[in-house]
Parts: C-alpha cells; structure tokens; sequence
C-alpha cells in the first residue's frame, strides 16, 4: 500500500493546486488526456451495447456524459428514438452535435433528438416509467446522495425497462499514475488506498474537483433490494486491503470479498413489473 507519509502530503498537494495548473495538469496526465477522447467514448459505448438490450425504439437516458454528444450520437445512429441526458457540465449545442455526427456516413438523425437536463431531479414527471433504459459510466461513485439516483431510476424506468451502469470505487486521486507507463503500478498496488482513512479525514485531504463517495458495492446492493429492483453485478476485485470503520459501520454484506471490489457493472430490473 502507499505509505500514509507519502499519500497524505500528496493528497494535500493535489489539493492545492491552483486551478489554472490543476488544469494544464489534465491536459497532459489527466482527465481531459486520458478520458476526454473518441476512442474512450467510442469504448464507453461498445460497453453499453454489449449489457443493454436492443436499443431501436427506445428512449434513453445517460446520467453523466460529461460534456459530449459522441455516446448520444452512437444511440441515435443505432435507431433509438430519443436520447435524454442528465449533465450539469453539457453544453448540447449544435456544434457540438455536429462535430459529433462528422465521423459517420449515415447521418441521418436530428439534433431535437437529444434533450439535456441539468440532473435527473429536472426530468419532468411526463418521463415518468416512459424511459426504457438508463445508463451511465464511471458517474454514481460521485453521487453525494446515493439514494436519489436509485429514486430517480425507480420513477423514470419503464416496467421492463433496464439500467446499467459501470462504477469505479478506485481512489481518483491515484487515476494519473496510471497514465505514466512506468508508474502504473502505483495505481494498480494502490486501488482502494482512499479506503483506509476516517471520514473526518478523508474530507479534510480529498480534492473536491474528483469528490468520490466511497460506497461501496454491498450498499448498491442493498439499496437495490431497497427499490424491489432485480440486480446483476460484474465485480473486478482487488486484493484485500485495510478499510476504515466508518466505511463498514452497519453495512450489510454476506460476502466479506464484496468490500475489496475496484469496478464493477450493475444491470437493474424492476423485480416485479407492474
């Protein structure tokens, strides 16, 4: 594991950074280097097609894109009817959709597809039960009110409607090692690190710009049981690591290996549609 004399400073230091560095440090070992690019959203939806059912017809909702049509594009273009996103950062233009259809030959799709809102809480009640799939990627670990996406979910989802979602419970802060070929390790030896801390803590050394909420998997599970939702989880695991009290203080769990979870693909149903 990294030593807490070496984490604990590192943190704080990231977490100072000035926002003008912080974000030329991005740019080149960061987010917008690795996450921001056509081939990430180009894999981030050949995953969603691989777990989600036929999409022709369908209206969609992606919690999260982040500021990109590419994956609404990709629904569109695979026949699906209409395309809601839930993303406070989107801007949804008309340039943005067009530098997002330019790729492809088969153009014929309108950008009045797309309907953007600044978070699910906006999606007005006549989508309720009217959505048949809901997804997203690497987006409800920075869920501060777990529960709402859950809630949400339960409202807007049709009754044989499904929601897929892919989550990382890594420690962010540790995300640009790994995009240095010769420090991936660091990251890879170091998955859960932010899980060893107190809450108290970890509040005082996390970087607010990657807030995570380190839930971990036994808490979706249980709030899935908690909405009568039949679930389906795919788990990468990691070596057993130290986890703070705070994060396991009445947490129901059958199966202790369920702590020591990095990633892991979440597929909901409703359990008894009605």
């Amino acid at each position: 594991m990294f030593p807490v004399v070496i984490d604990i400073p590192y943190k704080l230091a990231r977490k100072l950074l000035p926002n003008g560095i912080y974000s030329l440090a991005s740019k080149i070992i960061g987010r917008k280097k690795i996450y921001c690019t056509f081939s990430t959203y180009q894999n981030i939806f050949d995953n969603y097609l691989y777990h989600l059912p036929e999409l022709s017809g369908k209206t969609i909702l992606e919690v999260g894109c982040g500021n990109q049509l590419h994956t609404s594009v990709q629904f569109l273009l695979h026949e699906a009817k209409q395309v809601l996103l839930a993303e406070p950062k989107l801007e949804n233009s008309k340039h943005q959709f067009l530098s997002a259809i330019q790729p492809f030959s088969d153009q014929n799709i309108s950008h009045e597809q797309i309907i953007s809102f600044k978070d699910l809480d906006s999606i007005p009640g006549t989508f309720n039960r009217n959505i048949d799939i809901i997804c997203s990627n690497f987006v409800l670990e920075h869920f501060s009110d777990l529960d709402n996406y859950f809630q949400n979910v339960n409202r807007l989802l049709t009754n044989d409607g499904v929601a897929y979602s892919y989550v990382d419970l890594s420690d962010h802060s540790l995300h640009p090692f790994d995009a240095i070929s010769f420090l991936k390790w660091i990251y890879q030896k170091n998955t859960l690190n932010h899980l060893k801390y107190s809450n108290k803590l970890f509040s005082f050394l996390e970087d607010k710009r990657i807030f995570v909420n380190r839930v971990l998997l036994p808490a979706y599970i249980d709030y899935s049981k908690q909405y009568n939702f039949k679930y389906e989880i795919t788990p990468r695991k990691v070596e057993k690591c130290p986890i703070h009290k705070d994060l396991t203080s009445g947490l129901k769990y059958q199966n202790e290996e369920d702590l020591f979870v990095s990633h892991f693909g979440m597929k909901l149903k409703r359990a008894e549609p009605e």
